[in-house]
């Protein structure tokens, strides 16, 4: 079947691997069997004006994006992306980010609350279930706010706060919020988004995705139809990695085909 990852990390990413430049995470899709790759570098908005974190260098990755998709055409499909982190917190330099980006393929995504660092510093072990309660119900809110972003096309991992909230070793049902998440959903569905299958936590041992199987059962109760692939790969060889898995957890809920996005349009793909 036709295989497509569309959240890879280079590294132009400013958590990517040193060895992971575009033409190697190429041959790397190649080598494990993938038609069709993305690249989605971080520009987390809020730490680009902050400077929390290096400076995504915008022109640069472009000219690499565009050689590889040059040099790999007929071999391989890439998409020139980004992922857009916290887009609402600073929404001109989002806005100005997106229009002179020209991308294929715009993810949004929330890794910190506002005035909050990432929820991956954060220590849970001596937290109490109402800070990771209130955490969660505050991400939901700003989760609103970054689908409601214009120009986003896909939402990535939903539930980002539970990779870190496991890790730590405390168990929280994201599911007692999903009147909340529904809420998102349906808003998703009237902007024609999609939402992505982050399957990272696989890599680090957790037995779900982000979102969990019963949110995207929820989400095609909600009438979603249009779901994404994503490794979050931040290496080459984490490129395409539980494909497989995204491909059964997406049939058991009742989904017969996935997405990928070229110049901000979807393109469908059965499930085979």
């Amino acid at each position: 079947m036709y295989c497509a990852d569309n959240h890879v990390h280079t590294c132009f990413s400013f958590d990517g691997a040193p060895g992971a430049a575009p033409d190697a995470v190429c041959r790397a899709a190649i080598a494990c069997g993938l038609q069709e790759i993305t690249f989605t570098d971080h520009c987390d908005i809020n730490g680009q004006v902050e400077g929390i974190y290096a400076r995504y260098t915008m022109e640069e990755a472009r000219a690499a994006v565009l050689t590889a998709k040059e040099t790999y055409r007929g071999c391989l499909q890439v998409n020139w992306g980004i992922e857009l982190g916290q887009p609402h917190q600073y929404p001109e330099e989002a806005r100005k980010m997106i229009a002179d980006g020209g991308f294929d393929f715009v993810l949004g995504s929330l890794h910190n609350l506002t005035g909050v660092p990432d929820f991956s510093f954060m220590k849970y072990e001596i937290m109490t279930d109402e800070h990771l309660d209130q955490l969660f119900s505050r991400s939901l809110g700003e989760i609103m706010e970054v689908v409601k972003f214009p120009g986003i096309h896909a939402l990535a991992h939903l539930t980002y706060p539970c990779r870190y909230y496991t890790l730590a070793g405390r168990s929280f049902d994201p599911m007692r919020y999903a009147h909340r998440i529904a809420e998102i959903f349906g808003e998703m569905k009237q902007r024609g988004l999609a939402l992505e299958i982050n399957t990272s936590t696989l890599r680090k041992g957790l037995d779900f995705t982000l979102p969990h199987t019963p949110i995207l059962a929820l989400w095609r109760e909600c009438g979603g139809e249009m779901v994404t692939f994503g490794s979050d790969a931040h290496t080459p060889a984490d490129v395409g990695a539980d494909f497989a898995d995204f491909v059964h957890m997406m049939k058991s809920c009742g989904f017969s085909s996935y997405f990928t996005f070229r110049g901000g349009e979807p393109v469908e793909h059965p499930l085979g």
